[in-house]
């Protein structure tokens, strides 16, 4: 199923019908009760976002196409948006007009052709010494002080449930703080009429905390990436 996308804020991880559905559990029934389908989907969009840019990658479906600097000594890169379920290509550039390509012809679920991928570290490596060496003259005599490898590779292909929920999470509270703004003005903290008194609620300090509430943070715990090297 295609994911929803803003024309402005790009792709959200849950749809707005799905999120529509389940607004009680994320608590957003009263903040999204007089808002269009367009203004939710922009709070998902922005959700997604948010979470981008908390596990420094994203999701999407199709193809990710990617260049990396290669090290020559440990023939290893670090695809950005890992796993790699399949690896559709595998090029080394030495120069700008000389590019070596690999096999990727799927073997088992850690090999494609010449290319071993490691999946708890995610990394791709060339399983082949006697590939690696071979790029030794071209990397001598041609232009490019760091080769480059140019990737293209498959991930999933359907958003995790912990991201969508976690993008559901996120959203209610963006949708909830534009009903806050609506009562209370940006920059005042407290308003009072009379007996009756109404105050922004501290969310804490922390980058994180701001940025995502906690039931995210819980929910994304496992999808953070394991940092090697």
């Amino acid at each position: 199923m295609a994911l929803d996308t803003d024309a402005i804020l790009g792709t959200a991880y849950l749809s707005v019908s799905d999120f529509k559905a389940r607004s009680d559990t994320f608590g957003a029934t009263e903040a999204i009760a007089s808002k269009s389908d367009t203004a939710i989907l922009g709070y998902l969009a922005s959700a997604s976002r948010a979470i981008d840019n908390y596990l420094g990658r994203h999701y999407g479906q199709g193809n990710f196409t990617e260049n990396h600097k290669w090290d020559f000594y440990n023939k290893r890169i670090y695809p950005n948006c890992p796993p790699v379920i399949s690896l559709v290509s595998y090029k080394l550039r030495t120069g700008a007009n000389y590019l070596s390509t690999f096999v990727t012809s799927p073997v088992n679920g850690t090999t494609f052709g010449e290319i071993y991928y490691n999946q708890q570290e995610n990394y791709l490596e060339i399983a082949s010494m006697a590939s690696a060496f071979a790029m030794t003259t071209q990397l001598l005599g041609l232009g490019l002080k760091d080769p480059q490898v140019e990737i293209v590779y498959t991930s999933w292909q359907t958003v995790p449930q912990s991201v969508a929920a976690a993008t559901g999470y996120t959203a209610a509270m963006l949708a909830t703080e534009a009903l806050v703004n609506q009562q209370i003005p940006l920059g005042i903290q407290m308003m009072q009429a009379d007996s009756v008194k109404i105050q922004r609620a501290q969310r804490g300090s922390g980058d994180q905390q701001i940025t995502l509430p906690a039931m995210a943070l819980m929910l994304l715990s496992n999808e953070q990436r394991i940092l090697i090297g």
